[in-house]
């Protein structure tokens, strides 16, 4: 399922940015509308595989006790750190006047505080003595 969803991303990003078939098969992109529309469907297969992974997290938290602790919230932390970022990408992408005050370096923010507090509570919560079975 991933290797399809970043396929099919990976050939919309293409389609995007490189105009297969030239400039003047693609001359109606360029109105801001279809710009938009354009960018959201690009996303559009990372977004779906963010459903999947909400799924996944829903596995785990109704099976938390066959899991380490913490392990559902951590999933969590990264689905939802992940899907803020796709969504701020989006919008700085979209919407010209956001480029300005809005650097890479903030979109990308939500990204890696999500990983870093995923990497904390992992590592550095103290875990209760549970038997989790095997």
């Amino acid at each position: 399922e991933q290797s399809v969803g970043f396929s099919v991303f990976g050939l919309l990003l293409y389609c995007r940015l490189a105009y297969p078939g030239g400039a003047k098969l693609w001359s109606w992109s360029s109105a801001p509308a279809a710009s938009a529309a354009l960018w959201v469907i690009v996303f559009l297969p990372l977004f779906l595989l963010d459903w999947r992974h909400v799924v996944h997290w829903r596995y785990l938290r109704e099976n938390r006790h066959r899991f380490p602790p913490h392990d559902s919230q951590r999933y969590a932390l990264v689905i939802f750190t992940e899907f803020g970022y796709k969504v701020l990408l989006c919008i700085y992408l979209i919407v010209r006047q956001f480029n300005q005050p809005l650097s890479l370096k903030m979109v990308m923010l939500p990204y890696a505080v999500g990983y870093m507090l995923q990497f904390i509570l992992g590592h550095f919560v103290p875990m209760e003595e549970v038997e989790i079975a095997e």
